[in-house]
């Protein structure tokens, strides 16, 4: 059992791993960033709880943000002489990470814990396969403050929910994690512990800040892990809108970006919380949306607030594809609100899946297709990823290779695998790569050529590549 000192304020440092490629991890999700990264949210959400609960002092040391390999990581998290280290974990970079965890252990001697979506769901297996001293399953912020509470005062953790620990040589668990139910007791997060500067959001630039204004979602997609869990939780409009003006007022930031799964999934709230961000002018942000839940209020309102692109679930241009992925839409309604977020003027960016399990090649030509029709400004298309935990991984069990270190879940016929990265691929290059699209493009990045070509460069060496990752 850790022992943390008792007579002075714990000294935390909370790290995002570095890792070859830039890549941003959330719970929810990690992805690759060949043309924009976001603040560590997660982690600046827990640098503000522990100071609200324990009076820590805390570094949030973002390795991707600022560039450090392995050893510049390890060297810059020793030099902060922390207490306890405290590491966000990703998906496909989840061996990478706790290979990171433990050379940070090893140098600086202290317990390491970590949280993620995976450790999460594999807590025990995670603390197997590394020397990892804890995880945090869930949501972190009250779960590691009563953590290292445990450890300073000499306690068993293992009735703390959400908390997997190595206790007398053992590997121990409390129970399933609690979800947080009133985020407007939560502090805002410590936004300051990073720099700004270093994070930008395609077009928009930087300095940028990132805003969770709820955690969950309630629909039943097949595919999709939810930030948290299936059970919403929303902050109120009041809390959202007194963070964002600290975040404006305070340090000069004017560009946002929502990270929730469904900014718009009530009209009326979107509406107050876009009134209130038309206070604050002029700002420029982003966020994700349904298309089922765009409404001509909302669309209007979030204008009118300095929207610049909603990120769209589409998945499919196919109905019947959209039906069995439990999507809770049709083409239809989606043609029409991908017609309203431009008439708005504002910029869709739609997400696509290729290599569903039932898909045929009439699907994935139709999604192409819809792409194209409706005009969207951007694709961000993906293999189907078979997440444990989701409805679609239960499905197809039996059909997938999983491992958890390495993490890998993915079909076990290898020929069908690749398939699927080659659609990938296809999908990019025929969208894309059209006189049209590449006309569209050069005018909408005028003013920033140099980000044009990285992005340009980035996309050309993916589609180039033999490479089995996917490009976002």
């Amino acid at each position: 059992m850790s022992r943390l000192p008792a007579d002075r304020p714990l000294r935390i440092a909370l790290v995002n791993p570095p890792f070859r490629r830039p890549v941003m991890r959330r719970f929810v999700a990690s992805y690759f960033a060949p043309n924009f990264l976001l603040p560590p949210t997660d982690l600046l959400y827990v640098s503000a709880a522990l100071k609200q609960r324990l009076g820590s002092q805390t570094d949030v040391i973002d390795c991707i943000a600022r560039g450090f390999d392995r050893d510049g990581g390890v060297a810059a998290v020793t030099a902060a002489e922390p207490d306890v280290v405290f590491a966000q974990l990703g998906f496909a970079t989840l061996e990478s990470d706790l290979a990171f965890c433990d050379a940070v252990g090893r140098s600086t001697g202290v317990p390491v814990v970590a949280m993620g979506y995976l450790p999460t769901m594999f807590g025990r297996e995670v603390l197997a396969a590394s020397q990892l001293d804890a995880v945090v399953g869930g949501e972190p912020e009250i779960a590691l403050g009563r953590l290292l509470e445990a450890w300073r005062d000499g306690e068993s953790p293992s009735d703390i929910p959400g908390i997997t620990a190595r206790q007398d040589g053992r590997i121990v668990a409390g129970p399933p994690p609690e979800r947080i139910t009133d985020l407007d007791a939560l502090p805002f997060p410590d936004h300051d512990a990073v720099d700004l500067n270093l994070y930008r959001e395609t077009l928009l630039g930087s300095p940028i800040a990132a805003i969770f204004t709820a955690r969950g979602c309630p629909y039943p997609c097949t595919f999709c892990v939810r930030t948290f869990g299936r059970m919403l939780v929303m902050r109120s409009a009041a809390s959202v809108l007194a963070e964002a003006e600290r975040v404006v007022t305070d340090l000069g930031i004017r560009k946002l970006r929502f990270m929730d799964d469904t900014f718009n999934i009530n009209e009326s709230r979107t509406v107050e919380i876009c009134e209130g961000l038309q206070r604050l002018g002029p700002l420029e942000w982003t966020a994700l949306a349904r298309l089922d839940r765009i409404t001509p209020a909302s669309v209007e309102h979030m204008a009118r607030a300095g929207c610049r692109r909603l990120y769209v679930g589409v998945e499919s241009g196919s109905d019947r594809m959209l039906r069995e992925y439990k999507k809770g839409t049709d083409l239809a309604t989606m043609r029409r609100a991908i017609g309203r977020i431009h008439q708005a003027g504002m910029e869709a960016s739609g997400f696509f899946i290729v290599g569903g399990p039932s898909e045929t090649r009439a699907d994935f030509e139709a999604s192409v297709a819809f792409a194209k029709e409706t005009k969207l400004d951007y694709v961000i298309v993906t293999r189907l990823q078979y997440w444990p935990g989701t409805e679609l991984f239960e499905r197809v069990r039996d059909q997938l290779e999983v491992s958890v270190v390495p993490f890998r879940c993915q079909p076990k016929d290898a020929a069908a695998y690749e398939r699927h990265l080659r659609l990938e691929r296809s999908f990019y290059r025929r969208f894309y790569f059209r006189p049209r699209t590449i006309w569209r493009q050069l005018r909408r990045y005028a003013t920033r050529p140099g980000e044009l070509l990285r992005g340009a460069i980035e996309l050309g060496r993916y589609l180039l590549s033999s490479n089995k990752e996917d490009f976002i």
